[in-house]
């Protein structure tokens, strides 16, 4: 970049130095030079402008992965809130189902042989689940 500012530069010495003396580019050399600047400083303002929009997509890109990852880390925060609610609850329950047994073991199985196949069959399923 910083040598096409030298060439610009140039041109212009060169442009001046012939006015000053009152020549024309007759062979038409400092058009050519000046024709070849304006193309280079064209490709350089292009690149410059893919540049800048390949930037702006990138950042745009960013922009969406981080909302993304926000949204994904805050339903697997809750999703941890919910795992352990169900683990505390199913500690809870197996406990209750322990208590159950031994209070279901302490009574006579006659006449109440029923319950204590419920809850023996609810205590399975739980164990199952766990």
């Amino acid at each position: 970049m910083v040598d096409i500012f030298a060439d610009v530069r140039r041109l212009g010495e060169a442009y001046a130095s012939l006015a000053r003396d009152g020549r024309s580019d007759a062979a038409g050399t400092l058009q050519e030079a000046v024709t070849v600047a304006e193309e280079r400083y064209e490709a350089l303002k292009s690149a410059v402008a893919y540049t800048e929009q390949h930037l702006r997509s990138i950042v745009e890109m960013k922009l969406k992965f981080d909302s993304n990852r926000d949204t994904t880390l805050t339903w697997l925060q809750g999703l941890d809130k919910e795992l352990k609610t169900v683990e505390a609850l199913s500690v809870s329950e197996l406990q209750n189902c322990a208590s159950l047994k031994v209070f279901f073991d302490v009574l006579p199985c006659s006449g109440h042989r029923d319950n204590y196949t419920v809850i023996h069959n609810y205590q399975t399923r739980l164990l199952k689940l766990v």
